[in-house]
């Protein structure tokens, strides 16, 4: 299971950092085209935590954000739960 914190999120580059930190990609991740790929890859359940949070940092990229992890759910069947 991999758990995000949506107060990590607080700037485009460092939400990228994190997630190359937190997701072990297959190649380090700096934009939604290149999370998108990477998600295809990820078999384990992923929990987002405190996810308003990741709208609040980044206004309408934090929403592009979010959308490209439900985006990934419904296209790779990945487990992604949205906790506030």
């Amino acid at each position: 299971m991999i758990c995000l914190d949506g107060f990590e999120f607080k700037s485009r580059d460092e939400a990228f950092s994190y997630l190359n930190e937190k997701i072990d990609f297959e190649y380090e991740v700096d934009n939604l085209d290149g999370l998108f790929d990477c998600l295809s890859m990820v078999d384990e359940k992923i929990i987002i935590e405190n996810y308003p949070i990741i709208y609040e940092n980044l206004s309408d990229y934090g929403e592009k954000f979010l959308s490209c992890f439900m985006k990934a759910s419904l296209s790779f069947g990945i487990e992604i739960d949205f906790l506030s």
